[in-house]
C-alpha cells in the first residue's frame, strides 16, 4: 500500500462524506483520511467478493447453499501473488494492470515487490 500510494486517486469529496457518514472507528476514520480507505494495515480482513449485490433472500439462501456445497473441495489455497485490476473508465469491466508476486524466501525486507505484466 505504501509503495504504491502515488498510484492512488484521491477519493472524490462525495465518497470521502459517504464513508465517513458510515460507523467508523477513530482508527478506521484515520486511516480513511491519510490512505482513502479505512480498511488497511491493521483493520484489514480478507474477503472476497463473490456476487453482485443479493437484494433477494431467496437469491441469497442458493448462493449459500451453492457454496457450501463446494467449499470443502477447495481445500486450503495457497496466495503466492497479488493481482492489480483497474477500470478504465466508470462502469467498464475490471482488467488485470499488473501482478505483483510475494517473495517465496521469507519476510518482506521492504523491497517493492518485481512487477511482471500480462
Amino acid at each position: 500500500l505504501q509503495a504504491l500510494d502515488a498510484l492512488r486517486a484521491q477519493p472524490s469529496e462525495a465518497d470521502l462524506a459517504r464513508r465517513l457518514a458510515a460507523p467508523l472507528s477513530e482508527r478506521q476514520r484515520s486511516l480513511l483520511l491519510q490512505w482513502g480507505y479505512p480498511y488497511v494495515f491493521d483493520e484489514f480482513r480478507f474477503h472476497m467478493t463473490l456476487s453482485n449485490s443479493l437484494d433477494d433472500a431467496g437469491e441469497r439462501a442458493a448462493l449459500l447453499a451453492w457454496w457450501r456445497q463446494r467449499v470443502p473441495a477447495l481445500g486450503p489455497l495457497s496466495v503466492d501473488h497479488a493481482a492489480l485490476f483497474v477500470e478504465p473508465a466508470p462502469g467498464e469491466p475490471f482488467v488485470l494492470w499488473q501482478r505483483l508476486p510475494f517473495r517465496a524466501d521469507g519476510p518482506n525486507d521492504g523491497a517493492v515487490p518485481q512487477v511482471t505484466r500480462r
